[in-house]
């Protein structure tokens, strides 16, 4: 055989070794290093939903507390907070709830914001301490309004008056 028969044969047998050795060997080898570098991401990614779970359980006791500092429930909406703010007020001061509408709901951009109206009678001091209490110990929104005024007052009774107080609150 001559020389330039003998080298191609010898090329074609190289190229098929090559091939071979590629799809038996390397190949498998490289498929299981990308396997192996996904499992070890995989690894962290859990690692870290540990380090998070431990995170978010603090963080819940510490928001838990101080919900409970604040008198707030996490299973009662805002308005039966206000409602049952309210019916503790009315046995502490001696208010009286008289009319409590249903929320005003405003959106603007992208926030939602609702407005709470209720109507109390009391007297002055206790109108103004049930004003105090909403705007300075609770976080049941913004007093945006308030209105006091006599019951009747063709009868000139200015020792009962009726406030009307709207509290809004964003979402």
């Amino acid at each position: 055989m001559k020389y330039r028969k003998k080298n191609i044969i010898l090329l074609l047998i190289t190229i098929a070794l090559l091939y071979f050795s590629w799809k038996f060997a390397i190949q498998n080898t490289l498929e299981q290093s990308d396997r192996l570098n996904d499992l070890k991401l995989e690894t962290e990614k859990l690692s870290d939903i540990n380090q998070r779970l431990m995170f978010l359980k603090k963080k819940e006791v510490v928001l838990d507390s101080i919900f409970k500092a604040m008198n707030i429930y996490e299973n009662l909406s805002l308005e039966e907070e206000i409602l049952k703010e309210l019916g503790k007020l009315s046995d502490t001061l001696g208010t009286v709830l008289l009319e409590f509408k249903p929320p005003h709901k405003i959106n603007v951009n992208t926030i939602e914001k609702r407005s709470y109206t209720f109507f109390i009678q009391g007297n002055y001091t206790q109108l103004l301490k049930t004003i105090y209490h909403f705007e300075q110990t609770k976080s049941f929104g913004e007093i945006i309004y308030f209105k006091i005024q006599p019951e009747n007052p063709k009868k000139n009774k200015w020792n009962v008056l009726n406030a009307e107080i709207i509290i809004q609150n964003a979402k």
